[in-house]
């Protein structure tokens, strides 16, 4: 079991093991407490990149699971809520490769396709990840023409 960690302003915590695991005393887990090094409270892209991934890799299981195990119709009805769930961990995910490539702005790997692609294609999670994490990927939903209507209908 690890020992106290010294944080940055000098003060040492302990690890308690609570309902959840190892947390800190302020019943952060220690994970949490171990990945964020900067500023108070917000975990690194790196965190974020390891903990989005888990959560895609593992709807994307659950979803091979389900296909194997549930009639077509049921497991029809799931892919809307898989495609919710890939919706935010995708996002999250393309967000920290943004910043691991030291760019403020932009998140052109993410794209409103990719968890719909996720969803029908989950055997393909693995490869998927591993496209988008390539330096040079760049998703072509942002090359489109896309319609000059408004929401206005202008």
């Amino acid at each position: 079991m690890p020992h106290g960690h010294t944080l940055l302003d000098g003060e040492e915590r302990h690890p308690t093991v609570g309902q959840g695991g190892l947390s800190t005393q302020e019943g952060r887990p220690l994970a949490f407490a171990q990945h964020t090094k900067y500023n108070a409270g917000m975990p690194t892209p790196t965190y974020r990149l390891e903990k989005a991934g888990l959560l895609i890799r593992s709807a994307c299981k659950a979803m091979e699971q389900a296909r194997t195990c549930t009639e077509a119709a049921g497991y029809e009805s799931l892919k809307p809520f898989f495609e919710r769930i890939f919706w935010d961990a995708t996002k999250l995910y393309c967000d920290a490769l943004r910043e691991l490539d030291g760019k403020q702005f932009g998140s052109e790997r993410w794209s409103p396709d990719l968890p719909k692609f996720l969803a029908e294609r989950p055997q393909d999670c693995e490869e998927t990840l591993r496209i988008l994490a390539s330096e040079d990927y760049r998703d072509n939903y942002y090359d489109k023409p896309f319609s000059k209507q408004t929401d206005l209908g202008v």
